[in-house]
């Protein structure tokens, strides 16, 4: 019982650190504009409801690096 609560925890606590790294990684994408990377979270929540905070900046993180990509082709 210990191990299940002990492994609940910690994938609870691995949930928050990857969350804070891609939280901070989008930010940095905008330019370090907290308003901006905010925005863009909340706007793809109202579009997509009901999905983990990893998701939507999984998503968002992905979007602006495929942008910059195409970007750079043309």
């Amino acid at each position: 019982m210990a191990t299940k609560i002990s492994n609940t925890w910690w994938e609870s606590y691995r949930e928050v650190v990857q969350v804070s790294k891609r939280y901070r990684q989008l930010v940095r994408l905008v330019d370090n504009c907290e308003e901006v990377a905010q925005s863009m979270i909340n706007l793809e929540k109202n579009k997509n409801p009901g999905k983990a905070e990893s998701w939507y900046l999984n998503k968002i993180i992905d979007e602006l690096k495929q942008q910059s990509l195409v970007s750079t082709l043309y």
